[in-house]
């Protein structure tokens, strides 16, 4: 609770900008153009910047970073601050007369340039505005495409970025996978739910670990069921296993023991929604069920074949016998049922109109 009439004055209310440069010249004329508008704090070289960063990494707005400084070089403090996932969401604006910097500065991940010397103060103020509210509109658009629990795609915008992916790249083959964990309901109504979100937050980030590996994206479907799309690989064995290792060790930790199901749907059909490829790797995983021994599951050839004749059935009634033509006549009702993972659908023919009969 704030306690001083200091900690509510109205600094501590605007947004926090760090300036890091090495002359005092240079932090003065930016303090007294921003101080207006925001909280400046600064540090005068790279190993102080990196420190302030750490320290005020959540509520840092923008970082005006100096290159040509003592100790830790500009370049490679912007390299550390993108690298690091704490530290990696804060805009950089980069401090430099030298406009061949400009291109690695960007390759690293800063979002502008500020010249020296520097410009009128109306421009400064211009592209740090701009800078802050384009990294608070990408933060904005993000937590509308992530579940807030895991920070994966949610499943609305997975669908849609795997099929823009595909557009761009339609010649690299691609597998549907699908990870869950066996009973998982068991889980939440054993130890509770908040211990049971705690359990998905850990299998996401073995999820990302897959990813970083394998290349490809990932989102949570529901509970907990994981989608991940990725190029095709051979290697879901070994991943698994490593996965299944860490997932059972951080779990015994707390005196548990849980089970993880992969079904995968190699070098997919793209001649098919990406919905349906899905199916499939839910297909793959479902014969995998109750299985202890068998954590990962291919949609393969046999599979595929019995789903097909799964997946169309027909259901006759209404034939009557003729005495007088000595054969059936046309009081046949057909039902033609077709069967997906997501919905069945079900048709319904007079013997007049039956596709393919005579």
């Amino acid at each position: 609770m704030l306690q001083t009439e200091e900690q509510f004055t109205p600094e501590n209310k605007k947004l926090m900008v760090l300036v890091v440069d090495d002359e005092l010249i240079n932090r003065e004329i930016l303090g007294q153009i921003l101080s207006e508008e925001y909280h400046v704090i600064f540090a005068e070289d790279g190993k102080k910047g990196l420190a302030a960063i750490r320290d005020h990494r959540n509520d840092l707005a923008l970082i005006l970073l100096d290159l040509v400084m003592p100790g830790i070089h500009g370049l490679d403090l912007l390299k550390l601050i993108k690298s690091n996932k704490e530290m990696k969401h804060i805009p950089v604006i980069v401090l430099t007369s030298d406009h061949k910097s400009e291109v690695p500065s960007l390759q690293l991940g800063a979002s502008d340039f500020i010249p020296k010397p520097y410009p009128l103060p109306e421009i400064i103020m211009a592209r740090v505005k701009r800078t802050i509210e384009l990294e608070e509109d990408r933060r904005l658009i993000q937590s509308t495409e992530k579940d807030s629990l895991t920070g994966l795609y949610n499943r609305e915008y997975f669908f849609r970025y795997a099929e823009q992916f595909d557009l761009r790249n339609k010649e690299i083959p691609m597998d549907a996978i699908l990870v869950n964990i066996n009973h998982f309901h068991n889980i939440n109504e054993r130890y509770g739910k908040e211990y049971g979100n705690t359990v998905l937050r850990h299998l996401a980030d073995l999820i990302r670990v897959l990813l970083r590996k394998a290349g490809g994206f990932a989102c949570r479907l529901e509970a907990d069921t994981f989608l991940i799309y990725c190029r095709h690989g051979e290697h879901y064995k070994e991943m698994m296993e490593q996965a299944a290792s860490d997932f059972d060790d951080n779990a015994a930790a707390s005196g548990n023991r849980f089970h993880l199901r992969m079904g995968v749907y190699p070098d997919v059909d793209k001649s098919i929604d990406i919905e349906r490829r899905f199916d499939r790797a839910k297909m793959a995983a479902d014969t995998g069920r109750n299985k202890y021994g068998q954590t990962i599951s291919y949609y393969d050839n046999k599979l595929h074949n019995e789903n097909c004749m799964k997946s169309s059935c027909w259901m006759i009634s209404g034939v009557r016998w003729s005495s007088a033509s000595s054969r059936f006549i046309t009081s046949l009702n057909l039902t033609c049922v077709r069967t997906s993972l997501s919905s069945p659908v079900r048709k319904r023919w007079s013997a007049g109109n039956i596709p393919g009969w005579a």
